[in-house]
């Protein structure tokens, strides 16, 4: 069926307040339900959820009688929210970050949202200067926060286990970890097959850092030096800065960014090296890549492809890779979308189908959807080790 243009989604719910960051969506699988969390122009965050086909739109800050965050553009990148699903403890989670920087989040318990200042509860926690990188470590029973200090660049971590929420400075606790860039820019997540978690991140000199916890303990890799690349990270880092995930048909771990070189680039871990790849150069997309206004991947498992999507050239393109090759489309051209703004997106896929969600002119949520015409067989899992 190929990619469609499924419409703007803020005007049919009211129409609600333009959007100011980038829409994060999930799916919540045990709930059969997706989601979508974004600020609006307005400083108020919004959580959209569609059940049965249906949108519905939550006011979060109102929800739980707060006020709009306030005007924090002078101080942050992008000051968006992070949201992701934690079932074993309130199953929906929002991050977010006030315009006094510190860390803030919004749980729903089954019944309805609640509020936590994490920052001011937990104690010690440096303020924050963009938006954080937020999911679950299911094999652990724990959820983590990361983010970058404002006064110092630090890599910090925000855990919570049965104990409740406690805080670490990564930089300072692991050895050789450098401090982040200007922007702030990291992603994270987690790898319940391997027991294993990760945050990527952009250093101050421009090179991909990671930092791995195993075993208890944290370790660093500069993966620039690891895969050999000469390709530095463009400064300022592109909204949504670099984008991470686990790639479960093939067992591996990739890391894509926007290149110094105006190229996109990919970082794979996989037989225990780090390799890397100008997808630019592989897809022939130079023209598309000049100036691209917002980057994001994500894995679709179930049809057994990687996909990198950005905004540039007044339109989405997409690189996707299947079978050992990558290709690219005009997502733009291809599903009849209307005028494109050059600013974050984000996407993911489910079972059946693909989302991507991003900025129309005026800057309202929009979706395009990718769906298969039948149903292709569960692949194998991957091999059992330590990626």
């Amino acid at each position: 069926m190929g990619w469609t243009y499924v419409g703007d989604i803020t005007t049919g719910l009211g129409p609600l307040p333009s959007a100011a960051s980038t829409p994060i969506g999930y799916v919540f699988d045990a709930r059969g339900t997706e989601h979508i969390t974004y600020m609006a122009l307005d400083f108020s965050l919004w959580e959209l959820t569609r059940s049965a086909e249906c949108w519905t739109a939550t006011n979060l800050l109102a929800d739980v009688g707060l006020p709009a965050l306030g005007d924090a553009s002078t101080r942050y990148r992008d000051a968006g929210p992070n949201a992701y699903v934690f079932p074993s403890q309130g199953p929906r989670h929002v991050a977010y970050v006030t315009n006094d920087g510190a860390m803030h989040e919004l749980w729903h318990d089954g019944t309805g949202w609640n509020h936590n200042p994490l920052s001011s509860s937990v104690g010690g926690t440096p303020a924050v200067v963009a938006r954080p990188a937020a999911y679950p470590f299911a094999s652990q029973n724990t959820q983590h926060i990361h983010y970058a200090g404002a006064s110092d660049r630090h890599i910090n971590e925000l855990w919570w286990d049965n104990d409740g929420w406690h805080h670490r400075d990564l930089t300072h606790d692991v050895g050789g970890t450098p401090a982040a860039g200007d922007s702030g820019a990291l992603a994270g997540y987690a790898v319940d097959l391997y027991h294993t978690h990760y945050v990527d991140y952009v250093g101050w000199d421009g090179h991909i850092h990671e930092l791995r916890w195993s075993n208890g303990s944290w370790s660093h890799a500069d993966l620039s030096e690891l895969s050999g690349t000469n390709a530095d990270v463009a400064l300022p880092v592109r909204p949504g800065g670099i984008s991470a995930f686990f790639f479960a048909p093939t067992g591996t771990r990739h890391v894509y960014y926007y290149g110094a070189d105006q190229h996109i680039h990919e970082l794979t871990a996989s037989g225990g090296g780090w390799w890397h790849e100008d997808l630019t150069v592989w897809t022939g997309t130079v023209a598309e890549t000049i100036d691209i206004g917002g980057l994001a991947a994500y894995p679709a498992n179930r049809q057994g492809t990687r996909h990198v999507v950005f905004t540039g050239a007044a339109s989405i393109i997409e690189l996707w890779w299947s079978n050992g090759s990558w290709a690219h489309s005009d997502l733009g051209s291809d599903s009849g979308s209307p005028e494109i703004r050059k600013v974050p997106l984000s996407g993911y896929a489910d079972e059946d189908t693909q989302h991507v969600f991003f900025h129309g002119s005026p800057p309202h949520i929009n979706e395009l959807a990718w769906r298969r015409t039948r149903r292709q067989r569960d692949l194998p899992a991957p091999p059992m080790g330590n990626v």
